[in-house]
Parts: structure tokens; sequence; C-alpha cells
């Protein structure tokens, strides 16, 4: 793949799902990681959903149909996007919203150079998280890196000619772009009801609003980011040798000291403890993950 051109490629492990109803604001504020007031027409957010302890559960995008605020939507993991709805409907109680999966909507992405004319072209501004509705399909640069490219949510009929012209690759050549710049794809990076937020950079990807007040976790989160010491996060790594499979230890002298997420073509996530991260930089030392050997690519202090 030239790094020159742009690509599209076709989410098919995303999912959309819908919330309606009056509450539906108030309900989202006091569960969610993010503002949900900052939402709007012309800008998407993203959040996470945690445990009562501050563990990862949920993240995903959220976002609206233009002006229209009668529904909020969201981008979220197809293979947990029931276990998502199931979990919504037991917080709301007697809140007068409703919980329901979009049939038919899909998830596209444009990566690699958008170039200022390209982005005039589909009338969206150089600015993470901005949102243009338009035909029927919802386009926004990624809340949570503008780098990582513009998703397109595609209600019904076709992607515009615009769209359509762009090659299409497949979705191994998406997840190593992510994967270059350190982004986490949900629950194949992220440990479910294990990890906290901190340790997954989600502050650093927009993801969290510590002035927006009482969430659930908020309380644990606050504590991190504001007196607690992390005693491990996750990293970008490049792998020396062979793939290093989902949940593979790794280790340092047989001693282990982090474990394996996603990866793609020698680039990878890895949860690592962060004093041995530092020495392996420090002293240009590689761990080791099944017959491979990762180096850490991350700067730290």
């Amino acid at each position: 793949m030239q790094n020159h051109k742009l690509y599209k490629t076709f989410l098919k492990e995303r999912d959309i799902i819908q919330i309606t109803g009056e509450e539906k604001f108030e309900f989202l504020q006091g569960l969610i990681t993010n503002n949900i007031y900052t939402l709007s027409e012309k800008r998407v957010i993203y959040a996470a959903l945690l445990t009562p302890q501050g563990k990862y559960l949920f993240d995903f995008i959220l976002f609206l149909k233009g002006n229209n605020k009668e529904k909020i939507f969201f981008d979220c993991e197809k293979k947990r996007s029931a276990e998502l709805i199931n979990l919504l409907n037991m917080y709301k109680l007697r809140k007068k919203i409703s919980i329901s999966r979009v049939n038919r909507a899909k998830v596209y992405v444009v990566f690699g150079k958008l170039t200022p004319s390209f982005l005039s072209s589909i009338k969206l501004k150089n600015s993470t998280g901005f949102a243009k509705f338009n035909e029927n399909q919802v386009a926004f640069l990624d809340p949570r890196n503008k780098n990582l490219g513009i998703r397109i949510i595609l209600f019904s009929k076709n992607l515009t000619s615009n769209i359509l012209d762009i090659p299409s690759v497949y979705n191994e050549e998406w997840n190593f772009h992510r994967l270059s710049l350190g982004i986490p794809d949900g629950s194949n990076d992220m440990d479910i009801n294990k990890s906290f937020l901190i340790e997954n950079n989600i502050e650093y990807i927009n993801g969290i609003d510590f002035n927006k007040g009482c969430y659930l976790g908020q309380e644990n989160t606050a504590r991190q980011k504001y007196r607690g010491k992390l005693k491990k996060r996750l990293m970008k790594v490049k792998i020396h040798g062979n793939a290093v499979p989902k949940g593979t230890s790794i280790t340092n002298k047989n001693k282990i000291v982090g474990l394996m997420h996603s990866s793609s073509k020698g680039i990878g996530l890895a949860t690592i403890k962060i004093e041995e991260a530092k020495n392996a930089i420090l002293q240009k030392h590689r761990f080791s993950a099944a017959d491979s050997y990762l180096e850490v690519k991350e700067k730290l202090k």
C-alpha cells in the first residue's frame, strides 16, 4: 500500500445502535466518560462506559444525524453491541428512553493523505471530530485522532461517487494504520472489567472529560489521574520475528512483564509494566513474546 494515496475499507466489525426518548441526554451524561452536551450537528465525541470501580467495559463514538437530536447514535463493536444494549437497558430504570440496533447501517473509513481539496469536496473541516450529515450518511474526522481518517456511517443507498472512487483495501491495512498511531481498538486492546482507562491512554485520545462531573466509575478515574501512580499501561511495540498472538505473555528474563494485544505487520499494542519499559528503553533491551522479540516504541517520562 502506497502512503501517498487515499484508501477506504468497510469496517465489518462495527455496529450502530441508537437511543431515543426525551431523557436520553441526561441518561448518558450520568454514565459515560465524556460530556454528552458537547455532542452536536458538527461535532462527534468518543467516550467509554465503565464499571462502578472505573474499569473498562465499552468504548464508542457518539454522533447525531445533522441537527436532528431525536436520536443519539453509537458506533460500537458489533460482537458486543447486544451486550451494550442490555447493559444500557439495565441502567435506564424508569427513564423515558428506548435503545435499539440500527439495521442495515454500515461503517466505512477513509484513510491516508487527507488533502484540503478532498476534505472540501465532502464539506469537512480539518478538525478532530468535525462532522457533516449529507445524503443519508454522516461523515466525520475521527474524534480520537484526526489522522485516523474519516469515518462514514451509511444508513441507506450507496456511498457518494467521490468516496466510491477511492480504492478499497482489506481491514488489515486499516488496522496497521491505527496501530501505527498507537490507538486501541476496543476489547481487542483493552481488557474488559480488568483495565482502567488511564492505563489505556484514553485521556490522550479525547475520551475523558475531567470537568463534566459525576459518571459511573468517575471517582477512581479521577484518583488515578490526579493522585495515583500507574504501574502499567498500553504501549506501541515493534515486533521482531513472527506475529505474536493476542493474549501472549511478554517476558523479561523469564519474568512476566506484560500482555500482547492486537498487531499487524510488525506493529502492535501491548500492556507493559512502566518501570520495565523504561529500563528496556534505557538499556536498549528487547522483551520476549513467544518466539519473537518486542521493542517498546514509546517516549516514557
